[in-house]
């Protein structure tokens, strides 16, 4: 069924349950593992999974696996989840996030497997950066114990499961609330073509690889827009920025009313600092969730301590401390971001195949080029 329902996010929900979740997600292990958390099964799954997991702790100890450093496009802000949450269960791991996207996620992954020196263990990526990682022989293929029966591989996985993802980037539209009701705020893909919204919008580039561009080819594959769509948003002169960043700043600051393609935990964020600024989700014509596969690098150092992170991270305690910054849970019947409802239950975008990644986005680009030379 098709959720209609559109509403703003209150931030305030959001601060309380990062409160919480760093001073009580996680009743703390002074001795390692799981086994005097008395919530354990309930935090982690079953008792199968809590003794899988303890198992991996204990062998990566053995192995002086320590430390566990992960790569990817949101790491800046999920090291608060590797702090406040993780470590509080797994204390004598530590693990360190990079933030590296696009052409430097490329660049520190092909250095690293050309000289053997190896820092990244893990990887958390969009599908652009993890399509060539696992063309290249970078990735080790893994399949987490608690993941079969709880996560749709079709859409979060690749077609050998190599990767998983745990979490995706929650799309939808940021407006500044001093000069857009939310009853006047665009509730659909196909509302962005309304003349009422012409000389409004600001954005980053939409016609070069990038979060914006994923958005459209997505919905370009799902059939949700066409050319006509693509030449009607030209046609609203969009005041492009060099990045979302720069965008998102020109609507909290009033310069604009309207970023159309904008992530929730980036949201949460701005919203966090006192900007007059609301979020429509979930969207009508399909909800775009765009993915961060996990991948074990070959030939890491710290391949066991990496599992248990993986593993981990499809826990229930681990899809709620995502969801509390923003990102939307991946696995079935796991709450949403701001008490949205669970993935499963949400209204995607048809979903591709990562196998058909490089051709979609070769074909769909020159699409968006014709109406954004």
């Amino acid at each position: 069924m098709r959720m209609r329902r559109t509403r703003t996010l209150v931030v305030a929900a959001a601060v309380a349950a990062a409160l919480s979740l760093a001073g009580c997600s996680s009743s703390g292990s002074t001795s390692g593992g799981s086994e005097n958390l008395a919530d354990a099964n309930t935090a982690l799954g079953d008792a199968s999974v809590v003794a899988a997991m303890d198992q991996l702790y204990k062998d990566a100890i053995a192995a002086g696996q320590t430390t566990i450093t992960v790569y990817g496009p949101g790491e800046t802000a999920k090291q608060q989840i590797y702090d406040n949450v993780f470590s509080k269960r797994y204390p004598q791991i530590k693990v360190t996030g990079v933030q590296a996207a696009g052409p430097d996620f490329a660049a520190k992954l092909t250095a690293e497997a050309a000289s053997g020196q190896h820092i990244a263990d893990l990887v958390q990526a969009g599908d652009t950066s993890i399509v060539p990682a696992i063309k290249n022989g970078w990735i080790d293929p893994f399949t987490p114990v608690n993941v079969a029966g709880r996560v749709d591989a079709a859409k979060f996985s690749d077609p050998t499961n190599a990767v998983w993802a745990a979490s995706s980037s929650t799309f939808g539209y940021l407006y500044n609330t001093d000069k857009m009701k939310e009853a006047d705020a665009p509730k659909g893909w196909l509302d962005l073509t309304n003349p009422k919204y012409q000389g409004l919008m600001t954005n980053e580039p939409v016609n070069k690889a990038g979060a914006s561009f994923g958005a459209l080819t997505q919905l370009l594959y799902a059939g949700v827009i066409d050319s006509t769509w693509l030449s009607k948003l030209q046609g609203q002169n969009i005041a492009f920025q060099n990045d979302a960043a720069t965008a998102a700043n020109s609507v909290a600051t009033g310069e604009h009313s309207l970023v159309p393609f904008y992530t929730m935990d980036n949201y949460l964020l701005l919203k966090a600092t006192g900007a007059p600024v609301g979020f429509v989700f979930p969207t009508q014509d399909g909800v775009h969730l765009s993915s961060h596969y996990l991948g074990l690098v070959k030939g890491s150092k710290n391949p066991i301590a990496a599992k248990l992170l993986e593993t981990w991270l499809f826990t229930p305690e681990a899809q709620q401390a995502a969801a509390d910054i923003g990102y939307y849970p991946s696995v079935n019947g796991e709450p949403g971001p701001q008490g949205q409802p669970s993935v499963d239950k949400l209204d995607l975008l048809k979903s591709y195949s990562l196998a058909d990644l490089t051709a979609m986005n070769t074909k769909n680009l020159a699409a968006v080029k014709v109406a954004f030379p």
